[in-house]
Parts: C-alpha cells; sequence; structure tokens
C-alpha cells in the first residue's frame, strides 16, 4: 500500500483499449444488420426482404464476430462447412437396395434430383466465404468496423512484428478469464515489449494442488479451472505478486423456494437481517431508535452487499422487496427491451393500428378489444388518469365491436393516440411523441411522489426508495425504446425504398427481440444489485444470488451458429463447454472470498425451468461439507378480514324496508337488494 497521495490510473475495459489503439468507428448491430443485408442480396442474388434477413444476419454477424476474434482461416471453414452442407443432401453412397428401403417409408425421395429449396440453401453455404470478404471490404470502404474485425487487425499487426502504436507507457491487465486468440496475440505482444503487466483473480479451490510455474502438469479439479490454468503459465504476475487467497470457510444457505414471488421474500429476509445482525462497537444503541440504527447498518454494510440475479426477469419483484433501511440501491445488470412496460405499450399501439380502418367519408373506426387493452395499460393511466377508467366504463356500455374515432379523441392526449397511421415516417413520429409524453409524465410523477414524501411521517411511509428505483427504471426503458425507434428510423431514412408499415413492425420485433437495456450504476454507493457478469473483479462479503435453477444457471442454450459444433471444436472456436466453464469460473470466484452466502432456487416446473437445484449448488455439498444449510423459506399469506357488514337504521332506509312489505311489490329477498 502507498503512504501518499498519487494519481490514479486510467481505468478502461478491453474493448476502450483496442479503441484507442485503432479509432476505427465500431458499428452497433442494427446498422450491421443492414449493411450485411445489402452484401447478402448481392452476393447471393436473392432479394429476402430486411426482416425474413435479420434471424439469419444476426448468426451470421455472430458467426464473422468469432471468426475474426480466433483468427480462422475463413475460405478453410466456410469450404468445410459447405462440404458437410453438400454431404446432407447427397446421397450417392446408398445402395439401390438402401434407396427402395428408404423410398418404402418415403415414396416422394429421388436421390436424382435436389429441391429447388436445397438447391438454394447449398449456394449459400457455397458463397459464405464471398460474402464474408464482401461485407468486409464494403466495412473498410466505409472506414468502420465490427468488434471481431477490428481486433483482428490489432493482433495481426502485433503478429507479424510490425509496431503497434499503444498510448501508454504500463498497461495492467487484471481479472481476465478466457481469453480468444486475437487477446493472447496482443498480450505476447505486449508482454515482449515489457509494457503489460497481468493480475489473475481465482479461488485456490478450482485448482487441485498449490500453483507451481514449474510444474505445468497441474490438475484442474473442474471446469471453472478450465481457462485460468494457461493464463497463469502463459502471463505470470509480478513476482513480487502474493495472490490474496482467503481460506476461511463462508456461512453457506440454499433456499428451495416455492416461486419467484417467494424469492423475493428471501431477498428481503437475507437483506433484514443482515441490517439487524451487525454488530457496531462505535455505535451505541442507546443513541439510535431502532429505525435510524437499522438504517445506519444497512449504509455500512451495503458496499459490502450484492444480490445477484441469475434471470434478469427478476428485477422488479426483487427491487420492491428491497428492505426500506436501505436508502441507496445501485442497479447493475442488462434487462430485456421485450420485458419492459414501456415496449408492451408500443406492441399494443401497433396491434391496434393494424386493425384500425378508414373509411371513404373520413371516419376512423377502431377495434374495441385492442382499445380496451391499450386503456388498460398501466402508461395509459399515466397519461390519462382517471380518465382511462371512465373511457373503458362508457366503452364496455356502449357494447359496439368499433369504436368511431371521435368517441376516443375527447382531449390532446387521446387524439393524439387514438389516430391511423398511414406511412413508415408517421408511424415512428407517432411512437416517440408517445414515448416523449410517457417520459414526462413519469418525471412530473416521480418529481410530485418525492415532494409528497417528504410531507408525510415517517412511520406512515411506504418503501419510497423502491418507488423512486422502479420509476427510473420505468424512465430509462423508455429512453433506450425511444432511441432505438429513432436509430431504426434514421437506418431506414437511408434505404432507396422505404419499407411499409407492416414491414417495419415485423423489423421492429424481430431486433427489440434481441436487445438489452444497459443499467451502469455507481459502484461505490448503495446496495449492489447485479446481473452475474457484471460481478467480475468485485468482491462482496454478504452474497444472495436467486435463480439457480440448472438450465438457467449455467444456461444451456447453444451458440447462435451455423457452424456446427464439430468444425466449432476442430477450428478452436468457442462451443457450449466453454459457456459452462465461464460460469463456473465466475460462480466460483464471486463466492470465494464472501463470508455469508445464500443461494436461491424455485422448486416450480416452467417451460424455461426445470425446477430443480443448479449442478453448481450440487457440487457445493462435496467441496463445502460442513457449511452448508438447506433452507425452505415459508410463504406469508395474509388472509384479509372479512368487512363487517352494517347499517343503521335511519328513517330513509326504513322506508326502503317498508316498501318490500307492501302489496304489489318484490318481496324482501338477497336477489331484491342487490
Amino acid at each position: 500500500m502507498v503512504d501518499k497521495p498519487l494519481w490514479s490510473p486510467k481505468i478502461i475495459t478491453i474493448s476502450d483499449f483496442f479503441n484507442e489503439i485503432d479509432p476505427t468507428p465500431v458499428c452497433d448491430n442494427i446498422t450491421l444488420l443492414f449493411k450485411l443485408h445489402a452484401s447478402y442480396c448481392q452476393i447471393i442474388q436473392n432479394n429476402i426482404s430486411i426482416d425474413d434477413f435479420l434471424p439469419l444476419g444476426e448468426m451470421l454477424l455472430s458467426d464473422f464476430n468469432d471468426i475474426d476474434n480466433y483468427m480462422v482461416n475463413p475460405k478453410e471453414l466456410f469450404a468445410n462447412l459447405a462440404a458437410i452442407k453438400r454431404l446432407e443432401v447427397d446421397y450417392s453412397h446408398l445402395s439401390e437396395a438402401q434407396i427402395e428401403a428408404i423410398r418404402s417409408f418415403w415414396s416422394s425421395f429421388d436421390p436424382q434430383k435436389l429441391s429447388e429449396q436445397q438447391s438454394g440453401f447449398l449456394n449459400v453455404w457455397e458463397k459464405l466465404y464471398e460474402l464474408y470478404e464482401h461485407f468486409r471490404q464494403e466495412l473498410q470502404q466505409q472506414k468502420e468496423a465490427y468488434n471481431g474485425m477490428l481486433i483482428m487487425r490489432i493482433a495481426e499487426k502485433a503478429r507479424s512484428g510490425r509496431s503497434i502504436d499503444i498510448p501508454y507507457k504500463k498497461v495492467v491487465f487484471s481479472g481476465f478469464n478466457a481469453l480468444n486468440k486475437c487477446e493472447k496475440i496482443v498480450f505476447n505482444y505486449l508482454k515482449t515489449q515489457n509494457k503489460a503487466n497481468f493480475f489473475w483473480d481465482y479461488p485456490q479451490d478450482i485448482l487441485r494442488e498449490k500453483l507451481d510455474p514449474t510444474n505445468h502438469a497441474l490438475k484442474v479439479v473442474h471446469e471453472g479451472g478450465l481457462f485460468i490454468k494457461a493464463n497463469i503459465y502463459d502471463y505470470p504476475s509480478p513476482d513480487n505478486w502474493e495472490q490474496p487467497f482467503d481460506n476461511t470457510s463462508p456461512d453457506i444457505s440454499i433456499s428451495a423456494a416455492s416461486n419467484n414471488l417467494v424469492q423475493a421474500q428471501v431477498v428481503y429476509n437475507f437483506l433484514d437481517d443482515i441490517s439487524r445482525d451487525m454488530s457496531d462497537a462505535e455505535v451505541s444503541p442507546e443513541n439510535f431508535d431502532e429505525e435510524e440504527l437499522l438504517k445506519h447498518n444497512a449504509d455500512k454494510i451495503a458496499l459490502k452487499t450484492a444480490v445477484i440475479l441469475a434471470d434478469e426477469q427478476q428485477l422488479f419483484p426483487v427491487l420492491t422487496s428491497i428492505p426500506v433501511q436501505y436508502s441507496k440501491i445501485n442497479i447493475t445488470l442488462g434487462y430485456p427491451l421485450k420485458s419492459t412496460p414501456a415496449y408492451s405499450l408500443v406492441e399494443n399501439l401497433l396491434v391496434m393500428q393494424r386493425s384500425t380502418r378508414k373509411t371513404k367519408n373520413g371516419k376512423t373506426w377502431f377495434y374495441h378489444r385492442d382499445v380496451l387493452a391499450l386503456l388498460r395499460h398501466q402508461y395509459m393511466q399515466t397519461i390519462m388518469g382517471d380518465k382511462a377508467q371512465e373511457l373503458i366504463h362508457q366503452l364496455i356500455e356502449y357494447n359496439n365491436p368499433f369504436i368511431e374515432g371521435s368517441i376516443l379523441s375527447g382531449s390532446p392526449q387521446t387524439a393524439a393516440i387514438f389516430k391511423k397511421i398511414e406511412t413508415t415516417s408517421e408511424l415512428t413520429g407517432y411512437l416517440n411523441e408517445l414515448l416523449i409524453m410517457i417520459y414526462r409524465q413519469l418525471q412530473t410523477k416521480g418529481a410530485a411522489e418525492k415532494d409528497q414524501s417528504e410531507n408525510i411521517e415517517e412511520d406512515e411511509a411506504t418503501d419510497d426508495s423502491a418507488k423512486g428505483n422502479v420509476k427510473a427504471l420505468e424512465m430509462e426503458f423508455v429512453y433506450y425504446l425511444y432511441t432505438t425507434i429513432k436509430r431504426l428510423s434514421d437506418i431506414l431514412s437511408k434505404l432507396p425504398q422505404q419499407p411499409n408499415t407492416l414491414t417495419w413492425q415485423s423489423l421492429f420485433r424481430k431486433l427489440a427481440a434481441s436487445q438489452s437495456v444497459p443499467f451502469n450504476g455507481e459502484p461505490l454507493r448503495g446496495l449492489q444489485l447485479m446481473g452475474l457478469l457484471e460481478t467480475r473483479v468485485l468482491d462482496f462479503e454478504n452474497l444472495i444470488i436467486i435463480g439457480m435453477n440448472e438450465g438457467v444457471f449455467p444456461k444451456t442454450s447453444p451458440p447462435n451458429s451455423f457452424i456446427p459444433f464439430n468444425l466449432r471444436k476442430g477450428f478452436d472456436l468457442p462451443v457450449i463447454d466453454n459457456q459452462d466453464a465461464i460460469f463456473a469460473y465466475y460462480f466460483y470466484r464471486l463466492i470465494h472470498r464472501a463470508k455469508r452466502i445464500k443461494l436461491v432456487y424455485t422448486t416450480t416446473k416452467t417451460a424455461t425451468e426445470e425446477g430443480e437445484m443448479s449442478r453448481f449448488l450440487q457440487q457445493l455439498f462435496y467441496e463445502y461439507p460442513g457449511n452448508l444449510r438447506i433452507e425452505t423459506p415459508l410463504q406469508k399469506v395474509n388472509v384479509p378480514r372479512e368487512p363487517e357488514i352494517f347499517a343503521s337504521k335511519t328513517e330513509a332506509v326504513m322506508e326502503k324496508l317498508k316498501k318490500y312489505r307492501e302489496p304489489g311489490n318484490s318481496s324482501l329477498s338477497p336477489s331484491a337488494l342487490s
């Protein structure tokens, strides 16, 4: 440790570091997809629409990026891929007897003919290398790049022995794990130039024996050490560096929650318990009341505590379950755009526009179900207030499948919403206008709630910090969606032919499906609420990880790729095994310095979850014997008391009851009263 003030070094990501070496602009994914589509149509000679091309384009971009990051020979790889695809439709190796046997089950089978679709697919595989080269050349001419292309250019320069202009005297690389080939080449270059130091963060438990630089036969215990072993030997830390291992055994408990709401309840209990259990010798409880003491404790332990979401979809339930004493919450993760309230509103608007009709006399008609679905959206309540509910009741009483526009456009807000959109430019303007309106309303409402919370008694206050965080998140969702639509609009405006509104909608939906809203918080303040990837290089004393289900942690989805497993393995491209090893490293690195750990999984089987604990939890029983506790949280069920039904016997009430006893009137009964 230094004993005098000094300037803090610049801290950047590896991507930013490469951008400083080569400042060529890296295009965003949306722009790259449109540029790749143009190359595809030119090389494959297939006028596929952009919305049909999107899934194909995303896979191609991912493969091109991997090819460059791992410096694979693209010509050889694509030649092998084309050969595999030819074999899949080539039946020349079959004997006549085998052909007849297949025909007995498949009458249309003819090994001499390829269908038009099969021929088209073969044409794509055989021209992938040409497409790859054309796409890269187009980007190079426009002085642009994608991430893998930029990094490979730097790595090729380093490998050839040419000088690389590094804007620093010394570079320190810290906390890396799975390195691609380009990164290794650049690391080797900087190591030989004596311009780099390397520091590795890993638990000793993932290696079988104590590190010995002379022992290259060191065995790895499990998948978490798959990459780190090679890194330690290839890029050793300085001789005077001693790896800070922590040999203390953490207190680990595993909770099996019945559903996601119970998981959120476990988060509340964990955070509340650690704020109550904390002992502080410097603080005398007599000087604080209970609430002040809890807040004091929570503020002190917040920076040492993290809530980790294996599934980002649990953000909102968890956020609203954080105890009130945690006044500052820092969120750092990526949230799926399609799961946001802002996206669901835009989806409702698009569905309504699709069913809207304009007659020859100029009247606009809306389908009642689409209108009601829109009015019931939470943001319509934000824009219209009580008027939204009044309009819902009015339309239900109206009881007509189609609603004339004049009935809906009674205010400036509804007039802006309920109108027929004809062109793509009108559609983007329409959506962005409404998103701006919602953003401003959320902003105003948030400010009003803050002012109100300052004027109410502390014991009557609800969880204002949670409400404020939810409001801030919603504003971020609206803003991100606004910028996504605007960026899409800017790209489409440069095309020679504008797509129609239906094509725009299809394109927007497919793009939104792959987008995540990034939250980059302030790591030096408040309780940390993070995704697993955001925990890299960070240590916490108190940890709670929720969503620890098999199939979720680690994720089991295969790479989004056209390149089959055997080819990826043969050309040293990343495969599903690498993904499992990376998750294992993140998990074991995260828990090895923690003191108090709570791991939660759900027992309910769903379409995406098996309802069983992750295999990483199963491994802990062998790696931390005697330190593990199994807990079954009880869900709190609040049964409301039935309100007492009571009516005062006033003169008016008695007069009404008397009428039921008079001849000729309905007799007194429950149905008559209701």
